[in-house]
């Protein structure tokens, strides 16, 4: 546990961390994420319900002056916008989002703050995330997010790990 690992880091101070030295990664908060991908699917279905709705909704009043090819297209166009909507939804739903998982070349060098505070068992996220160049020092997850990755995703403030408690490349 973290009380042991500090005592052994504080006795051998010049040993070098190892992922087995951090501390576990915080549980992500799994009732807020079941919310988002309810609002999600909500969402999703009602936006495509709505758009099928209002194109059937003008194309039945106006079938006999659209013409039958022309009211097939439009109604086959919605369908296929519809389908092709369902399938971004689904690779977003349970695709890889991404999360950078704790390796040597992920966490290390520590930044010397983070590393104080490893080696005498204290949380790192009283800290702010620490940009060095273009990458950033995620404190909660305690990881790096190289710009090489691609780009950093930010909401609001920056902060990437708030409710998955995790830390994202774009």
């Amino acid at each position: 546990g973290g009380l042991l690992m500090a005592a052994t880091n504080k006795d051998r101070p010049d040993r070098p961390l190892t992922l087995d030295d951090l501390p576990p990664l915080p549980e992500p908060d799994h009732a807020t994420l079941r919310v988002e991908q309810r609002r999600g699917v909500a969402v999703v279905f009602g936006v495509i319900s709505l758009c099928i709705g209002v194109t059937h909704g003008v194309l039945i009043p106006c079938g006999g002056s659209l013409g039958l090819a022309a009211w097939w297209a439009c109604a086959a166009l919605v369908q296929a916008a519809a389908l092709l909507a369902l399938c971004c939804f689904a690779v977003l739903y349970y695709g890889d989002p991404g999360v950078v998982r704790r390796s040597e070349s992920a966490c290390f060098p520590l930044p010397p703050a983070v590393e104080a505070r490893v080696r005498a068992g204290e949380n790192a996220t009283a800290l702010n995330n620490i940009i060095e160049g273009r990458d950033t020092f995620c404190v909660r997850c305690l990881v790096w997010r190289r710009a090489d990755d691609g780009p950093l995703r930010t909401s609001g403030g920056g902060f990437l790990a708030a409710v998955a408690r995790r830390a994202f490349r774009g």
